[in-house]
Order: structure tokens, then sequence, then C-alpha cells
């Protein structure tokens, strides 16, 4: 695990400024503490930057930027492949002599040998970029599930790269300013869907996405994986699934123990953390080290899983940690919070994660494996289930056959009813009123595991000055059309729970959920690995079929795989998912709150509505409620004050 950066100057306009380009690199110490270097190709157009986390191979062999023995590949990499070891033996056979025992020599001969198509060949996460001096080809990648981030920028003849945005600031041909497109959409999610980013210019590669940069510019960007199996007629039992799930996730566990440095698990109690340990517990001839978070301000004990937690640590012999922080130690830490949110994923939770890592890392930990990825395609959100429940119904079908005109006038007469009904009252998300816009306006029902602002209270939200600089803007449109114009033409045949799972994989997944594991993980050196997205196990349950995948409810094929490796009442315990006291922290910051949605720079940029900023600070301080709504504007004023304002 790495920090990557670089900078190529296609139209060699310039040559590549060594100082700038350290300047870059050593914004990402965090995610390298252990060694640095950098690379400047011979005409000066080219520079390349690494900051290394030493994992495999710790000697000095492993520094990067690394180079084949004709010093005409260079490349920086950031991440693991687990077969890397496999790989070397049919490498070595066709001539390619090792210096190191690393991935990162594997993955540059693999380059060498099969270019493009390694990409095929690899099991892991990864961002990596390969310089070839002999075509003067930059060719990026980032792994298929997105677990690694990629970010870049090109403009002026120049293309840069680097792991986070920070680091491109560092150039000082970019400026930090706001991308108000990706504002909009960033609202719905609370985080910035592929390719966007909060700051114009700036840009994250897609998951599954590879790029080739030459002296015109990118040559091409194209996907190179997709889950969908076409023409897929292997018809196996349920039984035949859930003996495969339970083989594939502990192949995976075990190739995520790939280490010469002390690793463990974060252990949350629910089924996805509990299976990590119980596997890893089978593999090792030690106690697995485990950590549980939670929060000790009275008030907040329905947020903890120590219990649960507790039961699986005691069940494989853990050598368990629990770790409780107070509203005052969580408050104190929200500006070095920040510091790693150049990135925006504002929900609560990112804070709980970013004291739970840098806790694991000063107990001697360098890696950890964690639970995300298992509901996504396993389907275990109630939200998910919701929705398929509509979907299934008789109504939400026979109501979308229904004249446009008719569902436009049912919608209408809904929110004037709500408003008699509720006057003055903001109205921050209502299903059935949602439902029925998405219906009046041809979308479809899912918009993935955790909306924010819909696109009606987004009127509310924003001035009347930035609806209009900003005038068909459309997030279902923009963002979610697209990504259901894909698996449609894909895969036609996709049922409502691959349709569902396929919009995650391109959104909230990379977006939020592995973002939040990777930045919150990284700003304390701490590398966290994913079994549940071993790709080949994606495959699998994404073309599950849905009798099977659901046959007894939610997240029912991997519940059977559990039956009898963790105990029954971690299987049987109601979901509860990873969430944080938001609404006791602004008690305990009423100023600093109060401030930060009413009088920092964002508010007086005439981006939000100071009206609606101040119904949210009345209703927060004196009912509760609107928490994820209020810690992300939150969130986003003092991202736009680090961030934009105070960039550089």
């Amino acid at each position: 695990m790495c920090g990557i950066c670089g900078v190529y100057e296609f139209k060699n306009i310039g040559k590549v400024d060594s100082d700038v380009l350290i300047r870059m690199r050593d914004t990402l110490v965090h995610r390298g503490p252990d060694d640095a270097d950098i690379y400047l190709s011979g005409s000066g157009n080219v520079g390349l930057g690494h900051r290394r986390l030493s994992i495999v191979d710790l000697s000095e062999n492993g520094r990067q930027p690394m180079t084949n023995a004709a010093e005409d590949l260079w490349i920086v990499f950031n991440g693991e492949i687990y077969n890397h070891e496999k790989l070397r033996v049919d490498l070595e056979k066709k001539g390619y002599n090792y210096h190191s025992g690393t991935d990162t020599e594997t993955l540059l001969y693999l380059y060498q040998e099969y270019g493009q198509d390694c990409l095929d060949l690899l099991e892991g996460m990864f961002a990596f970029a390969i310089w070839d001096a002999k075509t003067e080809k930059l060719f990026v990648a980032r792994d298929r599930l997105g677990i690694k981030p990629f970010y870049y920028t090109y403009q002026d003849g120049r293309f840069m790269f680097a792991s986070e945005p920070k680091a491109l600031l560092e150039h000082p041909s970019i400026k930090a300013e706001l991308d108000e497109k990706a504002l909009y959409h960033f609202v719905s999610f609370i985080c910035t869907p592929a390719p966007y980013t909060l700051m114009k210019g700036i840009y994250k590669l897609e998951p599954a996405t590879c790029m080739q940069i030459g002296e015109d510019g990118i040559d091409f960007k194209r996907r190179y994986w997709t889950p969908i199996e076409k023409n897929n007629n292997d018809v196996i039992s349920e039984a035949d699934y859930v003996r495969k799930i339970d083989s594939l996730l502990g192949e995976a566990t075990e190739k995520r123990m790939m280490s010469d440095v002390p690793f463990g698990a974060f252990l949350s109690g629910g089924i996805d953390s509990s299976l990590n340990v119980a596997y890893m517990s089978e593999m090792l001839d030690r106690p697995v080290d485990t950590f549980t978070v939670g929060f000790s301000t009275p008030g907040s004990e329905q947020f903890n899983e120590f219990a649960p937690a507790k039961v699986v640590a005691e069940k494989f012999n853990s050598n368990h940690q629990e770790i409780a922080f107070d509203t005052d130690s969580i408050l104190s830490e929200l500006d070095s919070f920040m510091e790693h949110q150049d990135d925006l994923v504002a929900h609560p939770v990112c804070v709980p994660f970013y004291m739970m890592s840098k806790a694991t890392k000063e107990a001697g930990i360098t890696v950890v494996q964690v639970g995300e990825g298992s509901d996504e395609f396993f389907i275990g959100y109630e939200r998910f289930m919701s929705d398929l429940k509509t979907t299934d119904g008789w109504k939400w079908p026979l109501y979308n056959r229904l004249p446009r005109f008719f569902k436009n006038l049912a919608y209408q007469i809904d929110k004037v009813l709500y408003e008699v009904k509720n006057p003055g009252k903001q109205n921050y998300f209502r299903p059935g009123q949602e439902y029925l816009r998405r219906a009046a306006n041809g979308e479809e029902l899912f918009w993935g595991g955790l909306l924010c602002f819909p696109e009606d209270l987004k009127v509310e939200l924003f001035t009347d000055e930035f609806q209009s600089r900003n005038k068909g803007l459309d997030t279902y449109r923009d963002v979610l059309a697209p990504m259901y114009d894909e698996i449609s033409k894909e895969f036609p045949d996709a049922d409502q729970t691959q349709r569902m799972s396929y919009i995650e994989m391109q959104l909230r997944l990379p977006e939020h959920l592995l973002m939040r594991v990777d930045r919150m993980s990284m700003a304390s050196s701490l590398e966290a690995r994913v079994p549940f997205l071993d790709h080949k196990l994606v495959e699998l349950v994404f073309n599950m079929p849905r009798d099977i995948k659901l046959r007894d409810g939610a997240k029912s094929a991997l519940k059977k795989a559990s039956r009898g490796r963790i105990p029954d009442e971690i299987i049987d315990r109601r979901k509860q998912g990873f969430a944080a006291p938001a609404n006791n922290w602004f008690k305990n910051m009423p100023e600093e709150f109060e401030r930060a949605l009413l009088y920092s720079p964002l508010s007086q940029a005439g981006v939000l509505k100071l009206e609606f900023l101040e119904n949210m600070v009345e209703r927060v301080k004196k009912q509760g409620g609107w928490d994820l709504h209020a810690w992300s504007i939150f969130m986003l004023a003092k991202w736009y004050e680090r961030w934009i304002v105070n960039a550089k």
C-alpha cells in the first residue's frame, strides 16, 4: 500500500520540476511513511513519485519507482496483487530475472509480457501507472471494484495523477475551485460519483477502467471488466452455491493474509466481519488481533456493537480490543480528520472509522481485513428489500403503466396535500412522495443504498442563483440513467437484484464505502483489505439466481454458508449498520455547528439558501433529527473552508 503521483508533459511544452514532484509526493507521506523516491525521464517530460508503506519484501529492493532490466518501463503502484507468487513462477519460466520479492516487480513484468491484457490476470486491489519510454505512452489503471483510488487532471498539454487530490494541488497549474455540477450530485449521495470530484478539473478514474496517454493526450479510456456472465447456462443447486461461496470466501481471506508485517481484523459483530475472523482463525497458529469501535458518551449506547463482537471474539479466542471514544475526543479530531477529506465522503461514521484506524495502528497493526462489499451483492440492506417488495408487488407496475400526465398530477397533489397538512415544515425525505416523483419522471425506483437530498429538496437547499447557473442538471439523467443503460445493454435479462448490485458497484460501493475505508485507514498508514470483494466471489454472487440468493430473505445465501462457522446468534440477529451519534456531537458543539452552517465561507458564497440552513439549525438544536443531512452540510462547509478557501 502506497501513495503514487506523476506528471506527463505530453506536448513537451516544458519539463517536470523535480521540486514540485517531490512536494506532490510528500503530501502522501501518510500513505507511505517507510520510503520515497522519484523518477525523471531523460528528456524531462515525465516524472513519477512514490511513497512506500512496506508490507511485502521490506528491503530496499522494493523501492519505487521501479524499472525493468532494459530501464525502458517504469512503474508506480499502490495496492496488493494477491496471486503475484503464482504469476511470478510463469514469468521466471519465460526468462524474467527478479531482484525483489515484491508484487510490484511481477506487475511490471506482466505488463512487459502481455501489455494491457495483464489486467485480466491480476487478483487484488490496485491503482498504478506505467511509463513506456520506447513508445512514450503512459498506461494507468484502477482495480475492478475501485478499492484503491486514482485521481487525475489534464490540461494545456499536461497529464497529472495522484492517489489523492491534495497532491495535485501542489502543482502550480492547479487552482482549487468548487465544481458546482459535482456538488449538485454530491448532496444526493454524500460522495461524488466518478469521474467527478468536488474540485473543478480534477477527476477520478472509474473502477475497472484503464487509460493510455500519448503525445496527443488521452489515446483511449476503456472498461476492462464486468461481473456479468453472458450466456451462462450453468445451473447448480442452492447447496452447490453455498459450498462455492464458503470455498471462495475462505480462499479470498487466505490471500489477503499475505503480509510481512502484523495484521488483524475489524470486528463489528455482524456476519461479514465475523466470517473474516472465523476464516483467519482457522489459518493462523496464533489468535487473531481484532478491534471493535464504539462510543462512551451517555446516550450513544445504541450505536455500539461491543456485545455481539465479544461473542465472536470469545468464540475464536481472538486478541480482542474494544476502542471507545467520547464526544469530546471525537470533536477534537475534526481538524486533523479534514486533512484526509480532500475528496469528501460526508457520512458521520467516517470519524469513528478514522479514529479506530489510528488506534489500531498505535497497537502495532499495519494490515486489517474488513467486511465491506457483502451487502451490495448478497442483498443485505433493508432499503434493498423494501424496494424489491415495491417493485415485486402489483401496485408499482400497474401504476407505472398509467399515462405520464396522471402520474405527474398524482405527484403534485401529494405535494400540495403534505404542505397543507404541514405548513412551514421542511420535508427532508418522504419515500412515498419520492417514489411518486420518480414515477412521474419515468425514472427507475432504485437510486442506491443511500440517498440524502432528493431532487425536490435540492430546490429548497440551493439558492436561485446557483440553480440558474446550473440549469438543466438532473442527477438521475446525468448519473444513474447511464448506469441503467449500461446494464440493460450488456445484460438485458438481469433481474432486479442484479440491477441493484450493478448500480451499487458503480456508485456507492467504490466512491463512498471503499473510499471511506481507504482514506480513513491510510490516514494512519494502515492497509485495509476486503475479502468479500474478491472478483471471483463477486462474479459468482452477482450471477446467482435471485430465487437462490434470497430464498429465505435478505442475505439468505451467505447466512447459509455461515451456519456452523460462526455463532447462530450472530447470523440471526437483526442487522445493525455502522452508525454514529451525530446529533450528540451537534449538541456538544453548538457554536461550531452554527458557524459552519450559517457563517462559513460556503454559506457566504451564494450556493446554499440561508433560510433553509437556519431552519435546519433550529430543528437540530430543538428537536434533533436530520442527522445525515445536517452532518453532510456541516462537512461540506468545513471541506470548502479547508480545501477551497485555504487550499494553499
